[in-house]
């Protein structure tokens, strides 16, 4: 199925597929200026799947570690205007309007990457879906190291606190 745009002879056409397929020269992606013409430009492609991909873990990565920055901040803000400690109370804070800000600039851009990510596996390349596994693989290899803090001590019961790490599977444009 050719989608190109021809302009005369030797014009180059896109050859794109909505099938499985192992198209590598004559491949565009995302549009006719991400034309494959040699194998080199497609290992490039590939290349850059992954790393966006790869990109996308670091964004959901920093997306939480922002949250949870802004959470200590607030945390502490509370606690050093606290009088009396004593009795116990809930105190509720919102983010701040510019905190609330990045935080919608840190999801967007998040969501923009994972549509792109989304977007290029929709031409079902085995290539770059392949790229796409690895750079999904790296990224979180990367990015998000389990880490688990065992309390020590006489006041510790069974002793794990829990671990941090993902506990989200990868949904649509999460």
């Amino acid at each position: 199925m050719s989608h190109g745009h021809a302009a005369g002879p030797g014009a180059e056409d896109c050859q794109i597929s909505m099938l499985w397929n192992w198209n590598t020269v004559g491949a565009c992606f995302l549009s006719e200026t991400w034309f494959v013409r040699t194998e080199g430009m497609m290992v490039v492609s590939c290349v850059g799947a992954m790393l966006l991909t790869a990109t996308l873990e670091l964004c959901r990565r920093g997306g939480r570690e922002f949250d949870n920055l802004l959470a200590s901040q607030i945390r502490q803000s509370v606690l050093s205007t606290a009088v009396e400690r004593s009795n116990r109370r809930v105190v509720t804070m919102r983010a701040s309007l510019l905190q609330q800000f990045l935080r919608s600039l840190l999801h967007a851009i998040t969501f923009a990457v994972a549509y792109i990510v989304m977007l290029l596996a929709m031409y079902f390349n085995g290539y770059i879906l392949i790229s796409i596994f690895l750079g999904a693989g790296l990224g979180k290899f990367l990015t998000d190291w389990l880490v688990v803090q065992v309390v020590m001590g006489e006041d510790a019961k069974m002793g794990c606190t829990g671990a941090t790490g993902v506990q989200e599977t990868t949904v649509c444009c999460s």
